[in-house]
């Protein structure tokens, strides 16, 4: 397992909140821009604002980092079977009164530059049912 608790290569190479991004896994991946997303903004935007820093290997860290990668999937890889987080058959998503995912992305990366960070503040039950409270924030800095 690597340091997000995902079976991983202790070798890999990515980002520090998400797995799935890089590596050999990944080398068909779809991607929606063309490219794997970079995070390095939101991670500063996380690790500045944060108000926990869960232990390495702990649940709370590893349900942190799997909805951090779960959001990636859903909004950078174009094709659903591509999804290591979900399972497409079973999964729905509606954002914003029916608007499409990639129209709302658009929109929030335009208003969010820096984009949205998020952070477990709260473990309530492990699994096989997960309950969580969370923080979501971000600074408003283009038109919306």
């Amino acid at each position: 397992m690597n340091q997000h608790g995902f079976l991983a290569s202790s070798s890999e190479v990515g980002d520090k909140y998400r797995c799935f991004i890089y590596g050999e896994g990944e080398k068909n991946t779809q991607w929606v821009f063309g490219a794997p997303p970079r995070y390095d903004v939101v991670n500063k935007l996380f690790e500045q604002g944060r108000t926990k820093v869960w232990p390495p290997g702990s649940l709370e860290e590893k349900v942190q980092n799997l909805v951090k990668t779960m959001e990636m999937e859903l909004f950078h890889k174009s094709n659903p079977e591509d999804y290591k987080t979900i399972d497409p058959k079973r999964f729905t998503f509606i954002v914003n009164a029916k608007e499409t995912a990639e129209s709302a992305h658009v929109t929030f990366r335009t208003a969010f530059p820096r984009g949205f960070a998020f952070e477990v503040v709260q473990l309530y039950s492990g699994p096989p049912v997960i309950a969580y409270k969370f923080r979501h924030w971000a600074y408003m800095e283009g038109p919306f």
